[in-house]
């Protein structure tokens, strides 16, 4: 019986940050301490955006941050404006592709419209699939 990813998500993360943490306290010339955190950081917000379930896309934006500051603990330095700019087209494309195809609009009595968008006198709704 062993650790399946997708049973057990949590405890790959944390085996993945202990073993950088080690390599770090090592004082191996590739790793510092930042750099582990940054890479068990990234590693923690991938494994949550992919497992979770209905899409998330602030998950996705947030591993995407995760990854800038990884890429920045080895020299690659970004703006704060690239950053955000990369952040809000995930969202953006997440909006559309991820989240939407989830959801259909409904009426204001509740009865479901498949692929349309319904607007009430509240504004849109729409409920999970």
């Amino acid at each position: 019986m062993g650790l399946k990813i997708s049973r057990e998500p949590a405890a790959w993360v944390a085996l993945i940050g202990s073993a950088l943490a080690f390599l770090a306290s090592l004082n191996v010339s590739w790793l510092t301490a930042g750099q582990a955190t940054a890479a068990t950081v990234f590693v923690s917000a991938v494994v949550l955006a992919v497992f979770t379930r209905p899409w998330a896309p602030a998950l996705f934006v947030g591993a995407f941050g995760a990854l800038a500051a990884l890429a920045a603990e080895y020299g690659l330095h970004w703006s704060d404006a690239q950053v955000g700019a990369v952040g809000a087209f995930i969202l953006g494309a997440f909006s559309f592709f991820g989240v939407r195809p989830q959801v259909d609009p409904t009426t204001a009595r509740g009865r479901v419209i498949e692929g349309e968008i319904v607007s009430t006198p509240t504004g849109r709704a729409a409920v999970p699939r």
